[in-house]
């Protein structure tokens, strides 16, 4: 016989178990017992008590059904201590078994957090490197197309310039409209530039950022995320900030801070899992230390 046979064998000497025999009687008698209880039933129902005599006869068959009920529990309840006590058995052996397998996944748990986060850092850092060099293209682009619109305009305001003033030479134009369609000219020409500046910030603003995400494969049963936490470190320093934002004027942020200056942290913590980002959390709420860690 083999280790792990002997102590399976070790452990049912040691489960508590049923005689069969005696389970199968009791219930046989338990069955028997009730046979009455229809009769008893319809006498229940029948029963008047309007009397001191009826009252007595009440309280007699009462009693009666009382002792028949206890009897139930005297044939049963040594059988309930047995299965009680397999289902502790069972219990126990289950909570162990189960710590035992806990302890394995938290050390592998630890390790694939571990990789997740140097992941997410350096998608992070890489996401950030390619947006940066992207956006200064998209800004180099932008900035050159506003100096050639800009070139342009000034461009065809000179040859304006040039034809009217070769126009007028000629006498096909008299000075105060030749002035005139001059202002004309630079006006056109200014508006061109504007045209061209506010096509740079549109430029800009408009700039659509990639997203890198983790090099972490997709694992069944396993939902990667991240949780995010803070808490309270300089109550005193919120309090001012509130304060200063109250006294200025500023009715937004100090209705903000109003919600975190009763040093609730229930609602700290919503406001960091909303915020889901803790180095701009700290910016926003003077006072506290956030953090968060990533979850395999």
């Amino acid at each position: 016989m083999s280790d792990a046979q002997r102590s399976m064998v070790k452990q049912a000497e040691i489960i508590p178990s049923v005689d069969q025999h005696s389970l199968s009687l009791a219930l046989s008698e338990l069955q028997d017992g009730l046979s009455i209880v229809p009769e008893w039933a319809d006498k229940a129902l029948k029963l008047t008590v309007t009397n001191a005599e009826e009252y007595k006869a009440a309280g007699e068959f009462r009693a009666e059904v009382r002792s028949r009920k206890k009897i139930v529990r005297f044939k049963l309840d040594p059988f309930q201590e047995v299965a009680k006590r397999v289902t502790d058995f069972l219990k126990n052996k289950r909570y162990d078994a189960e710590l035992a397998f806990e302890g394995i996944d938290a050390i592998v748990t630890t390790k694939m957090d571990a990789q997740a986060t140097r992941e997410r850092i350096a998608a992070e850092a890489e996401q950030r490197r390619i947006n940066q060099e992207r956006l200064y293209r998209a800004e180099q682009e932008a900035k050159e197309r506003r100096a050639e619109a800009e070139r342009q305009a000034e461009a065809d305001r000179k040859q304006r310039a040039k034809e009217i003033e070769e126009a007028r030479k000629a006498g096909e134009l008299n000075k105060r409209a030749a002035e005139k369609m001059k202002k004309e000219a630079e006006e056109k020409a200014r508006r061109d530039r504007e045209a061209a500046a506010k096509e740079e910030a549109a430029a800009k603003e408009n700039f659509k950022p990639v997203e890198v995400k983790p090099n972490l494969p997709t694992i069944a049963g396993s939902r990667r995320h991240r949780n995010y936490y803070a808490e309270f470190t300089d109550f005193p320093a919120l309090l001012e900030a509130w304060r200063q934002a109250r006294n200025n004027g500023s009715l937004d942020r100090a209705a903000y801070l109003k919600r975190f200056i009763m040093g609730d942290e229930k609602e700290l913590g919503r406001e960091a899992r909303d915020v889901q980002d803790s180095n701009k959390l700290i910016t926003m709420i003077p006072g506290i230390s956030a953090s968060d860690k990533d979850v395999t």
